[in-house]
């Protein structure tokens, strides 16, 4: 009969899930893991802004479409950014980037938190909120 196997072929179509990834592959994973967080926190982040926007027009004094201008500002700067910081730094170490980018968010971050007023402001809102 044709249709039967020799007993000296083995062949399998079901893959073993039960075997430990090598570590390249468990380095490449970890890093797939860590980009998905990342981009979950940025998406969630602007979700979570355009929520507060009423309360933030309130607090600065402003309306809320000036204060929706966080909103857009920041998505404008990462869209436009991520392109030419991309183009700029391709070349460059990603460690060497990667710490100077975390060292100038530190170092620029507490800026907005020490602006009296919303830079966005007109002098008329400026002068009401003050």
């Amino acid at each position: 009969m044709e249709d039967e196997m020799d007993d000296d072929v083995v062949g399998t179509a079901v893959l073993d899930r039960t075997a430990p990834l090598p570590e390249r592959d468990r380095r490449g994973w970890l890093a797939v893991v860590a980009l998905g967080i990342g981009a979950f926190a940025i998406g969630t982040d602007m979700f979570a802004m355009a929520g507060m926007l009423g309360g933030i027009s309130r607090d600065l004094g402003v309306t809320v479409g000036a204060a929706g201008l966080t909103v857009t500002v920041f998505a404008l700067a990462y869209a436009i950014g991520a392109v030419l910081l991309s183009a700029l730094l391709g070349s460059w170490p990603l460690r060497r980037v990667l710490i100077g980018s975390a060292a100038l968010f530190g170092i620029l971050s507490p800026r907005p938190a020490r602006c009296p007023v919303a830079w966005w402001s007109t002098p008329r809102e400026s002068a009401v909120s003050g």
